[in-house]
């Protein structure tokens, strides 16, 4: 039996490219995928953007040790990635996300209430750290529950966008009201993350749970 045909007699197609990624049953999930991406993005960018003028403006530092704060930053991001690359060997990639994002919301805690600049230099190098691993890990929970190369290329794209907007949110809010209220903004961001990461890991479950009977009926078949 032929299939519906569109108004030109040609045979009626279903959505393509990204319109048929969302409409697929992880499209869903794709989506907080990209949103979890999103506001990563503005946390990273918020940090390493601002960090420097939140401890010379702030916290009273120095030029110099200011600008040394984005090196440490990125020193706690490069030794974090080669870290959990090198010691992690467990599956439950969902958990690390979780945890790596609760690092983030306290050492950003600490350094936007505490203003001590020895607590301040810590909790930026670990909040590298703990931004370290969040989008490696996200793009391979895209990447293992969807079709990968559309999804993937989708939730990236998301914080493309990201890098654009939250610089200039941040940047508002520090001419309207200071940098410290400017970069407490970050910490916000921050707490958005682990909610959003916290909706992720838990579809995360809900898919693993919904696969459980279809491999158990794999083992006994086999």
């Amino acid at each position: 039996r032929a299939g519906p045909r569109g108004r030109n007699g040609s045979a009626a197609r279903g959505p393509s490219g990204f319109r048929a990624l969302l409409a697929s049953k992880t499209g869903s999930f794709v989506l907080l995928c990209a949103l979890s991406i999103f506001v990563y993005i503005g946390v990273e960018k918020g940090v390493y953007s601002w960090v420097s003028e939140f401890f010379v403006t702030v916290l009273g530092s120095s030029v110099s040790l200011g600008a040394a704060m984005v090196a440490l930053y990125w020193t706690g991001q490069f030794l974090g990635r080669l870290g959990i690359s090198i010691v992690y060997r467990g599956s439950r990639l969902e958990l690390v996300l979780i945890s790596l994002c609760a690092l983030t919301v306290g050492a950003l805690l600490a350094l936007v209430f505490v203003r001590v600049i020895w607590i301040a230099i810590l909790c930026t190098f670990v909040a590298g750290l703990a931004n370290s691993g969040i989008f490696p890990l996200v793009i391979s929970l895209t990447g293992k529950y969807s079709v990968r190369g559309r999804s993937v290329g989708f939730v990236t794209s998301a914080g493309g966008m990201a890098g654009f907007l939250f610089p200039l949110l941040v940047a508002s809010i520090s001419d309207a009201a200071g940098m410290a209220r400017g970069f407490e903004s970050v910490f916000i961001i921050s707490v958005v993350l682990l909610a959003v990461s916290l909706v992720v890991v838990a579809r995360v479950r809900r898919m693993d749970r919904d696969e459980l009977p279809s491999r158990e009926a794999e083992v006994r078949s086999a």
